[in-house]
């Protein structure tokens, strides 16, 4: 589980606090209720990255492009090596050089796309902000 989105010292919390009303986060950590005293309704970003997998699988798709960010773990969740045996578990190719890790920046995925040596019939983003760079590649 990741830690919470939120210091705690966030001056909008205190704004928030002060306003008496009643608040929900929504689409934050799970943690963020500890960190913020607030309820909160909490993402499930891996489980939601795996349906999105299974999806791509399930439309004939092996051979998927992992445009992952610059995190150590995929989608910040999977370390590469358990990240792989879920795509061979799924009969997806794991092969490493479909897992790019990159910054958030047109060029460097602009680059590595066109760059790819290896075929794919998919790209998978780590977000829309991702998306948007690749639609322009």
């Amino acid at each position: 589980m990741q830690d919470s989105s939120f210091t705690g010292k966030e001056v909008i919390l205190d704004i928030i606090k002060a306003a008496n009303i009643p608040t929900v986060i929504c689409y934050c950590n799970p943690n963020d209720y500890y960190t913020t005293a607030m309820p909160v309704v909490a993402k499930c970003t891996d489980e939601a990255w795996l349906q999105g997998l299974k999806y791509l699988k399930n439309n004939g798709h092996t051979k998927i492009v992992t445009l992952n960010s610059t995190s150590q773990k995929i989608r910040d969740f999977f370390p590469l090596e358990e990240y792989q045996k879920i795509l061979k578990d799924m009969g997806i190719n794991d092969d490493k050089e479909l897992i790019l890790n990159l910054p958030l920046e047109e060029e460097a995925i602009f680059k590595a796309i066109k760059n790819l040596k290896k075929e794919f019939t998919a790209i998978y983003c780590y977000s829309d902000f991702y998306a948007e760079y690749l639609y322009k590649a």
